[in-house]
C-alpha cells in the first residue's frame, strides 16, 4: 500500500510541474518552441532512456508527440506527450511499453529537451515513476 501511495504521489508531481510550466508559457505569450517535422527535422533518438532507440511520432499538424520504439530490456516502448514536445521546457508524458517481449510496463514522466545545431537534433534529461521503478534517463534525438 506504501510503494502505490508513493508511485501516485510522485505521478501527481510530475504531471503537476509539467502542467504548471506550460501554463506560465502560454501566460507570458512567448514564442512557440513546438518542435516540428517541417522546422527541426528530428527523426530518430538513442540514449540510456526508454525507448532505447526510438523514432519519432508526429501529428496531423506535424509535431511531436511522442516516441516509439525498442530499449534494452527487450521490449518495446512508447512515450505519449501530452502536448506536443517543446524545446527547453518540462513536456510531461506516459508511456507503456513491455520488457523481456512480454512484460507490460506503464508509467508517467517528463523530459526536457535542450538544442543543439540550431534545433536539428537535441540532447535531453529524463524522470519517471512506473510500476516497477523510478527512472532517470538521457538520450539524443537528430
Amino acid at each position: 500500500m506504501r510503494k502505490l501511495t508513493l508511485f501516485l504521489l510522485v505521478s501527481v508531481l510530475i504531471l503537476a510541474s509539467g502542467f504548471i510550466s506550460a501554463a506560465e508559457h502560454d501566460i507570458t505569450g512567448q514564442e512557440s518552441n513546438i518542435i516540428t517535422r517541417t522546422e527541426n527535422d528530428i527523426e530518430m533518438r538513442i540514449g540510456f532512456d526508454l525507448p532505447t532507440i526510438g523514432w519519432a511520432n508526429y501529428n496531423e499538424h506535424d509535431q511531436l508527440v511522442g516516441w516509439r520504439g525498442v530499449n534494452l530490456g527487450f521490449g518495446y516502448s512508447q512515450i505519449n506527450y501530452f502536448e506536443p514536445m517543446e524545446m527547453e521546457e518540462w513536456n510531461p508524458f506516459w508511456e507503456w511499453g513491455t520488457l523481456a517481449l512480454i512484460v507490460p510496463y506503464v508509467g508517467v514522466g517528463a523530459e526536457y529537451p535542450m538544442e543543439l545545431n540550431d534545433g536539428d537534433n537535441y540532447f535531453s534529461f529524463t524522470g519517471g515513476v512506473g510500476l516497477y521503478t523510478v527512472r532517470i534517463g538521457a538520450s539524443y534525438a537528430w
